[in-house]
């Protein structure tokens, strides 16, 4: 169920950004592994995307995890950099109506789940 409304809410999020006019979304998946720390930490965050990892240079003990990866993008209006260090704020966002608590929850299950997210937008392009 969890899962779901993450999926539910990026997709929504998508589905707003490409506005009236229409456009394009497209939801990928598939099987990745990640090189993780075992103690969750702000500096030492395992982040899975198509297979490759990327993370901070802390050393920790690190161990290999199998796991799924799931990519929601859009060819709507993009993002600002200070868009994106806000979007998982509680009550932020950048529409008219909305109480922008769908990314902040969409991170909270994400996380006690043991994920992380990516963002990967440019402003005019694509999300």
């Amino acid at each position: 169920v969890q899962i779901s409304q993450v999926v539910l809410n990026l997709i929504k999020n998508a589905s707003e950004a490409i506005g009236k006019d229409g456009g394009e979304i497209q939801l990928r998946t598939g099987e990745s592994t990640a090189d993780v720390c075992p103690m969750p930490c702000d500096l030492c965050v395992a982040n899975v995307k198509k297979g490759n990892f990327e993370s901070s240079e802390r050393a920790c003990e690190r161990k290999t995890i199998a796991g799924v990866y799931f990519e929601v993008s859009d060819d709507g209006i993009g993002m600002d950099a200070d868009t994106i260090k806000k979007i998982f704020d509680p009550f932020f966002t950048t529409k008219f109506t909305g109480r922008g608590l769908g990314l902040a929850a969409v991170q909270g299950i994400v996380r006690s789940h043991g994920g992380s997210i990516l963002i990967d937008s440019e402003v005019g392009s694509h999300t």
